[in-house]
């Protein structure tokens, strides 16, 4: 159970480390965009988690893990 518990630990630092590096970058783009189509302002706080960038680097990182918990789990499978 230890090591599913330290994978999951593992997967959230990643993605908040992502997070961290893309959100700023992402946001200024899709603030560009807006700004493109006539839309701006202080209060405009851009959906970069619902984003096609940000959902598409999210699909990498999750199908890159998702193995990763496949291997644990049949290790503790073989275990019992």
């Amino acid at each position: 159970m230890a090591r599913i518990r330290n994978l999951f630990k593992e997967y959230q630092k990643a993605i908040e480390l992502v997070w961290e590096e893309k959100r700023i970058k992402l946001g200024a783009a899709q603030r560009e965009e807006l700004k493109l189509r006539g839309i701006s302002g202080s209060a405009i706080e851009p959906a970069i988690e619902a984003s096609p960038e940000w959902l598409e680097i999210r699909q990498r990182l999750d199908a890159s893990y998702q193995k990763r918990f496949e291997e644990v789990n049949n290790l503790l499978l073989k275990a019992l």
